[in-house]
């Protein structure tokens, strides 16, 4: 009695683990794009960069950029909700940089964005009343990698003029579309 019952378990384990319906690969195109959040550094891409935005409010936002000479440049926005647990609300659109692929990349490369580091915590002081934005930066070129994190007030103000502040203009004109 007791082997027919741990039969009839082992039984009920192996047909209730197999898969009803077709599973599909999230990684779908890892090797040349930034697609899906795969790892940038893991990128086989030629340019490759991913900017996590929380701006203080609802929705966090996940830029994803990447071009290559043998394939078409792909970028894409997830906007995830912040107060929501069902994976399922994730919106990916697509987004491409308003100048073109070729002046971002040539934009980025102006700026030094491999050279930047992390912004100390105690180089940013907010007054706890006012709003502000959490930006990391990760970037692939060739086989170069960084990956860097700023804080800047939000909405920025006019009066702030740190390398930070001005990358975080650049990258909201740059995506403009994606904040609506």
């Amino acid at each position: 009695m007791k082997r027919a019952f741990v039969w009839i378990i082992i039984a009920c384990l192996i047909y209730g683990c197999s898969a009803r319906k077709e599973v599909y690969l999230p990684f779908y195109n890892l090797g040349y794009s930034a697609s899906r959040l795969f790892p940038i550094a893991m990128s086989d891409s030629k340019f490759a960069c991913r900017i996590w935005i929380n701006n203080g409010t609802s929705v966090e936002r996940i830029i994803s950029l990447s071009s290559d000479d043998d394939s078409e440049n792909v970028g894409e926005i997830c906007k995830i909700p912040a107060f929501k647990r069902k994976v399922s609300k994730i919106e990916t659109s697509p987004i491409m940089p308003i100048s073109g692929m070729a002046d971002f990349i040539d934009k980025i490369d102006s700026l030094d964005l491999m050279n930047y580091r992390s912004q100390e915590d105690t180089a940013f002081n907010a007054p706890m009343h006012r709003p502000f934005s959490l930006y990391v930066v990760e970037i692939k070129r060739g086989h170069r990698y960084n990956c860097f994190k700023f804080r800047t007030q939000f909405p920025n103000e006019e009066s702030d003029t740190s390398k930070y502040s001005r990358l975080q203009l650049f990258i909201l004109e740059q995506f403009i579309a994606g904040f609506k």
